[in-house]
């Protein structure tokens, strides 16, 4: 067999059939996107049951909702950086034992202000999950495969939020809301264990890094037993370094505009989506739904994003981003006015809301993907990361304005009229990107 002296690891992955080391590495991706989609979504699930206990009104809720959105916009942001200079894997793994600790630490909360420092705590490391999932996930995708696999990681958010709410339906009444937290922080230290072992570290990652070559060339003999690969063998095929610093090198002539369009389109499409999984569940009990019946119609939001992210990837494959996330807003903003319209009938407000979330959901694993192929494998992480902080300033105003408006107007098709807004404005600011069927491999 002929040893290999140079090989290109991004080549390598994007021509070898997808194999069971790469399946590994987006299985625990996925698993990660799980794990986060049931932390960030909770506290809304719960929340019914903490102020039936706690005897606050439903304003008390904005600050703990808020607290989790202001963790992840720090942790979104730090994370990217910190990854793009440590590694993928590193802060990944931190984050998910992190989890853990925020998780435990909230269901021992006996106070407001420690249920909120709690929250805090926890979306530091919730922030840190996504962009460091998707840039390990996409880095082991094969391009041709890029945007599907990737949005099937993404999907896993979705996923763990519905999971959520089916799980709070079996334990909220037998066990209460505690337990629910408890769940979820055994759920992440589990996963951080199984991390620990078999997670790997980025192959580009590595390449950047001389420093690391032989557990890179370790790497690629796990990924590629077939081959014989000579221990001097040099890696090649990575891009150079545009400017010195990461974060500058987003607002290089070459990505400015696409960066600018995708944190607007980030920050309106995460406004909408936190607006509607923070007040879902408390405006559906107000509309006269029981307990368990909020719960279930909330849960409706992420099944309708479990659909939408597994069929938009292939569309997307085919006809481009631009396009069909264009197309996605206007539905997303016509469900989302529609679930205003019918939240008193719980069959029709259960569509529309699966329709949102279809569409919501479905952008946000879309915009995930989208920022894996913009940017080379140097600033990816950075470039997803602050995407995703945009995005959490745009879910930090969502529950602010959810609770203002509902403390001033009692009309729930006014209040979802307002939800509405954002999307129809990311409709206007995605379809500018345009066709990124065709990414840059690296």
């Amino acid at each position: 067999m002929e040893a290999h002296g140079s090989i290109d690891p991004t080549h390598l992955i994007n021509t070898r059939p997808l194999g069971r080391y790469q399946v590994s590495v987006i299985l625990m991706c996925t698993l990660s996107m799980i794990l986060d989609g049931y932390d960030v979504q909770v506290m809304s699930y719960v929340a019914p049951a903490l102020l039936a206990e706690w005897g606050f009104q439903k304003t008390a809720l904005t600050p703990i909702f808020t607290a989790s959105v202001v963790g992840m916009l720090a942790g979104s942001l730090l994370s990217g950086l910190a990854a793009d200079k440590y590694g993928r894997r590193a802060v990944l793994l931190a984050s998910t034992l992190w989890v853990t600790v925020g998780m435990l630490a909230a269901s021992f909360a006996g106070t407001l202000t420690q249920l909120i420092i709690a929250r805090f705590l926890t979306g530091l490391a919730m922030g840190a999950i996504v962009p460091n999932a998707v840039s390990l996930g996409g880095e082991y995708s094969p391009i041709r495969l890029r945007a599907t696999l990737v949005m099937m990681i993404a999907c896993g958010y979705q996923v763990g939020a519905m999971l959520c709410g089916f799980i709070a339906a079996v334990i909220l009444p037998e066990f209460g809301w505690r337990a629910v937290l408890v769940a979820g922080g055994a759920a992440s230290l589990l996963l951080s264990i199984a991390m620990a072992v078999w997670m790997p570290e980025s192959l580009q990652f590595l390449a950047l890094r001389p420093e690391r070559r032989q557990e890179a060339l370790r790497r690629l003999r796990q990924l590629c037993p077939e081959l014989s690969i000579r221990p001097d063998a040099t890696l090649s095929g990575i891009p150079p370094i545009i400017h010195g610093g990461r974060l500058a090198e987003l607002f290089h002539q070459r990505y400015r505009r696409n960066t600018l369009l995708l944190w607007s389109t980030y920050f309106m499409n995460l406004l909408a989506v936190f607006f509607l999984a923070s007040w879902l569940p408390i405006l559906l009990r107000d509309a006269g739904h029981s307990a368990q019946q909020a719960i279930f119609a909330s849960a409706a939001l992420w099944g309708g994003g479990i659909v939408g992210t597994l069929s938009l990837g292939w569309v997307i494959d085919r006809f481009g981003y631009g396009r069909v996330l264009a197309g996605v807003y206007l539905l997303a903003t016509s469900g989302i006015f529609a679930t205003g319209v019918f939240l008193s009938q719980l069959p029709l407000s259960m569509l529309a809301i699966a329709i949102s979330g279809f569409s919501v959901m479905g952008a946000q694993a879309a915009l995930n993907a989208l920022g894996a192929t913009l940017y080379p494998t140097h600033i990816r992480a950075t470039g997803i990361g602050w995407a995703l902080g945009m995005g959490r300033l745009g879910s930090v105003v969502g529950p602010i304005v959810g609770g203002q408006l509902i403390s001033i107007y009692s009309d729930s098709t006014t209040l979802l009229a307002a939800a509405a807004i954002p999307t129809c404005i990311a409709m206007f600011a995605v379809f500018p990107i345009g066709d990124r069927r065709r990414a840059s491999s690296n």
